[in-house]
C-alpha cells in the first residue's frame, strides 16, 4: 500500500497565488502551505495499491475494511468469465438412484452415475487368490460364484484341450493333452457301444443256454427299406456248439425266431437245441 498525493497541490504541499503589486508590495507569487493536506503533500484519506491482475493503480479510502484486489475493468472481466464458466455447468440424472449430477460441457464424457453410487459399486469388488498359482483375482460380490482360477491359468488349461476326429463317425470332439489314455471315439459312439453291450447282455439272457454264445453280435445286419413301417434288422446269435438263432427285430417287436445248426442238412437243420428257452 502507498500514499496518494494531494490533488490540490499535486503532492508539493505548497500552493501559490499571483498578487498584483501596490505601493506597499511588489507584484509576484505568494506561497503558503496547502490547506487540504496541511502542507504534507499527501492525501490523508486515501491509499493506493496496484491491481493484482493488470498492475494498474487503485485508489481507495483509507478506512476501507479490505483493500481491493482488482481495478474496475479487471473486475468486469472476471465477472464475465465467472458467468461464462457458470453457463457451462449442466445437470443430469444418475441412472442408478436418479439423483442430480452436475457436469461441465467441457468434459469429454457426461457422467451417468453419481459419486455415492460409484463408491457403492467399488465396495462390491473384493480380492481372492488363484488356487493354482496364488495370483490375486478381483471379483464382484454380485457374481453368483467367486472365481477360483485366474485368467492366465484358465487360458493354460484351455490350451491343453485339442480337437480330434472320432474314428467311427468322424465328428469332432476334444481331448486333454494330459490324459494318459486318450479316447478315439466321441461320447455318442461310446454310448452306442455301451448300449450295444447292454443289448447283447439282454439277448444273451433271453437266449440262455448251457453253451456260451460266440462274442459276435450281430454277425450280420440286413436292412429292408420297403417303407418306414416294415424296416427291420435281421439279427443272428451264434453258439460254440454250432447252433445259431436268428430273428427279425423291428420297432414293433421281435418275430420270426428260428434256429439253425451248422453242418446239418435236412429237417433236423432247423430244430432248436434241447436247452433252448425260445423256440
Amino acid at each position: 500500500m502507498g500514499y496518494v498525493n494531494c490533488r490540490s497541490c499535486n503532492g508539493s504541499g505548497i500552493k501559490s497565488v499571483w498578487r498584483d503589486g501596490n505601493r506597499f508590495q511588489p507584484a509576484g507569487f505568494k506561497t503558503f502551505p496547502c490547506k487540504a493536506c496541511n502542507g504534507t503533500g499527501i492525501n490523508q484519506n486515501l491509499y493506493s495499491k496496484s491491481c493484482e491482475k493488470c498492475g494498474a493503480e487503485i485508489v481507495y479510502p483509507r478506512d476501507a475494511s479490505y483493500p481491493p484486489k482488482y481495478c474496475k475493468p479487471c473486475k468486469q472481466t472476471i465477472q464475465r468469465e465467472k458467468e461464462q464458466k457458470a453457463a457451462k455447468w449442466k445437470e443430469t440424472r444418475c441412472k442408478v438412484c436418479n439423483s442430480v449430477i452436475k457436469y461441465n460441457t467441457d468434459w469429454n464424457k457426461i457422467p451417468d452415475t453419481c459419486k455415492p453410487c460409484i463408491e457403492k459399486e467399488r465396495a462390491k469388488w473384493k480380492t481372492t487368490n488363484c488356487k493354482t498359482c496364488g495370483a490375486t483375482i478381483k471379483y464382484n460380490t454380485d457374481w453368483g460364484r467367486v472365481p477360483e482360477t485366474c485368467k492366465p491359468c484358465i487360458e493354460k488349461e484351455k490350451a491343453k484341450w485339442k480337437s480330434v476326429r472320432c474314428k467311427w463317425c468322424n465328428s469332432e470332439f476334444k481331448v486333454n493333452s494330459e490324459w494318459k489314455n486318450k479316447p478315439e471315439l466321441c461320447k455318442k459312439c461310446q454310448q452306442k457301444i455301451k448300449d450295444g453291450q447292454e443289448e447283447k447282455a439282454t439277448i444273451w439272457r433271453r437266449f440262455r443256454r448251457n453253451h456260451d454264445p460266440i462274442d459276435k453280435l450281430p454277425t450280420q445286419v440286413i436292412w429292408n427299406r420297403h417303407d418306414s413301417a416294415d424296416t427291420s434288422h435281421h439279427m443272428t446269435m451264434k453258439y460254440s456248439d454250432g447252433y445259431r438263432v436268428s430273428w427279425e427285430a423291428t420297432k414293433y417287436g421281435d418275430f420270426a425266431f428260428h434256429w439253425t445248426r451248422d453242418g446239418v442238412y435236412g429237417p433236423e437243420r432247423h430244430e432248436p437245441p434241447e436247452d433252448a428257452t425260445v423256440r
